[in-house]
């Protein structure tokens, strides 16, 4: 009888992302996705600034400036950036108008945030089914290769259970 030779780890990774050789391009959607969901829901967190500034009357033009000539990181900057920008397109002449434009751009980060992480997940989902039909292919395809001698020493149980139960595994 054949000795099992036992799986590095290493060589169980390649074995997985060759099963995802037709559907990468899924895989690069689901992460892009999902970090344009991250980076939605960051900004409605830095959203909060905002309103605390608007609900205890802070002006932009009373915040400190920087005279001093010390390099900022690059998300800072950024931050600083997205900031700016808010404070731009909620600007008016009016409390009122400012918080009315304030609540649509909350309720516009929110919708368009919860909609790339429903379509993060659809993708997702779409992805690992593909992934689990291509091992349950091959699975099948080994299985129909195999001699009759196979099927008279396996018990009939052991290989359903192969084919179903540790795929099922997989997928969860």
């Amino acid at each position: 009888m054949a000795e099992k030779r036992k799986l590095n780890i290493r060589d169980a990774y390649k074995i997985a992302w060759g099963f995802t050789k037709d559907n990468r391009l899924l895989l690069l959607a689901s992460f892009v996705l999902n970090t344009i969901f991250s980076v939605l829901s960051a900004l409605t967190i830095a959203l909060i600034k905002l309103i605390l500034g608007f609900l205890f009357q802070i002006d932009q033009a009373t915040k400190p400036v920087n005279t001093t000539t010390i390099h900022i990181g690059f998300f800072e900057n950024l931050k600083n950036n997205l900031i700016d920008v808010f404070y731009g397109l909620i600007q008016s002449n009016t409390v009122g108008d400012q918080m009315l434009r304030l609540g649509i751009l909350i309720i516009v980060l929110f919708a368009l945030k919860n909609i790339f992480k429903y379509l993060g997940a659809v993708v997702g989902d779409i992805f690992n089914q593909k992934v689990i039909k291509n091992i349950r292919d091959t699975i099948f395809s080994k299985i129909t290769s195999l001699s009759m001698d196979y099927f008279n020493r396996e018990k009939q149980g052991t290989i359903i259970s192969k084919v179903s139960n540790d795929v099922s595994v997989l997928n969860s």
